[in-house]
């Protein structure tokens, strides 16, 4: 959990599910293994029940070597985890390290997992083989009634679990896919984002400055929310030619100058917000083009917009782009040009030497505002 709430807590909870859920298969297929391999078993349990060997005896015997496997196997496993980790990292852009094994608590919480996973698997198979009667056994009348129709139960259970996840992992590989090829409608690639304290926004135009004044640094913006998920919305929405019974919800945000230049969003019709037209901070709006479709303007630049009842002109059409979760469809969508409202600052940074212009944008952020 993170001190804001939310936090990893639920990817750990996936992957600890997915972990115990291949687990549960493995238990399953050595279960298996070890009732279908009975059959070469079936005289050895029964020469040792006729030497005298108690049912407990072979109990012991079979959990023992279900454990001894385990454990093993866990040696092995650390092994390979051992070999592959710096690999993982490089793969994934993280620095895990195994130093966590070293702990107490980890190292003997594995090792009680390769103890209870030993002890689960092998429990069915040696209560199994050590129920064979040695009488049968050895007339070699014991072969046709070693099929277990819990074994059969359990290969269908294995199939059925192994099918699923395979299953589960090609759509989250779609969804993966998907996600990382959609176009957004703005750039996201190398694109920073700051939620700024109070004491930033308050220095957001020397920040912005001292920043642009570097050639790594391609454009700073604002915003009052990421373009990644905008809620707001108005309903005090007015135009030439609405129906007076008509109620429109459209979104909307407040953003600073150099928006769409920051994020690479496309200006179809019209222009930006500028500098050089002092009124774009009074009158001046910027659409999307699902908007003008709801307004049914095929040339929207220029036309009378009210938005929360404050009059205005439609200055451009900024092309359709997803600010909310994928699975909701594209909504009206209207800005509105406020230069010192907003939390978010939004830094387009070129592609070379990231880290470095990370900590330049770091120390200049901390020039002036060294408590955030």
């Amino acid at each position: 959990y993170s001190l804001q709430g939310g936090g990893l807590i639920q990817t750990i909870f996936l992957f600890s599910g997915i972990t115990l859920f291949v687990l549960l298969i493995a238990c399953i297929n050595f279960t298996n293994l070890s009732t279908a391999k009975a059959t070469t078993r079936a005289r050895e349990v029964g020469m040792r029940k006729v030497v005298g060997a108690r049912k407990s005896d072979l109990v012991g015997q079979f959990i023992g070597e279900s454990l001894l496997i385990s454990l093993v196997t866990l040696v092995i496993a650390t092994a390979l985890l051992t070999l592959f980790v710096p690999a993982f990292n490089h793969l994934v852009g993280k620095q895990l390290s195994l130093s966590l094994l070293r702990k107490p608590l980890v190292f003997f919480g594995f090792l009680g997992i390769a103890v209870m996973t030993g002890f689960l698997a092998g429990t069915y198979p040696a209560l199994y083989l050590s129920s064979f009667q040695p009488g049968r056994i050895l007339r070699g009348l014991g072969r046709t009634s070693l099929r277990s129709s819990l074994r059969k139960v359990l290969v269908v259970c294995q199939f059925s679990l192994s099918i699923a996840l395979m299953i589960c992992t090609l759509v989250v590989f779609k969804q993966l896919g998907f996600m990382m090829h959609k176009d957004l409608g703005f750039e996201r690639e190398n694109l920073l984002v700051l939620q700024m304290s109070n004491r930033m926004q308050e220095q957001f135009r020397a920040i912005k400055g001292d920043l642009m004044q570097s050639p790594r640094i391609l454009g700073v913006t604002k915003s009052m929310q990421g373009p990644w998920n905008i809620g707001s919305t108005v309903s005090a929405v007015e135009w030439d030619g609405k129906p007076p019974d008509e109620s429109v919800n459209m979104f909307w945000d407040y953003v600073g100058y150099d928006y769409f230049d920051a994020l690479a969003m496309k200006i179809t019709e019209g222009r930006a917000f500028s500098r050089d037209f002092s009124t774009d901070q009074e009158d001046a709006y910027i659409v999307n083009q699902e908007a003008a479709k709801l307004m049914g303007m095929d040339s929207p630049v220029g036309e009378r917009l009210s938005v929360f009842r404050k009059p205005g002109r439609i200055i451009g059409v900024v092309k359709d782009f997803h600010f909310q979760p994928l699975y909701h469809e594209i909504k009206p969508f209207v800005f509105m040009l406020r230069p010192d409202s907003g939390s978010n600052a939004f830094v387009r940074i070129r592609p070379e030497n990231i880290s470095g212009t990370l900590d330049h944008i770091r120390s200049t952020v901390a020039k002036h505002a060294p408590d955030s």
